[in-house]
């Protein structure tokens, strides 16, 4: 099992494709789809997603 990333990686690859995302949470986003494979981080990001509460993420935190 991956070590756990910042909530916010996990939000930038439930938007994957849909948007610009750049910078240290792009390569985040690169390091983890490299790791897990494509089809199965976009599933984790999209799971994290359903099963958290809208105000689990702090967006200042990164």
């Amino acid at each position: 099992m991956p070590g756990f990333e910042h909530p916010e990686i996990y939000r930038a690859l439930d938007g994957w494709g849909h948007g610009a995302i750049t910078g240290k949470i792009r390569e985040a986003c690169e390091r983890l789809i490299a790791a897990l494979g494509e089809e199965r981080a976009l599933r984790l990001a999209t799971d994290l997603r359903v099963t958290s509460p809208k105000d689990w993420i702090n967006r200042s935190a990164l």
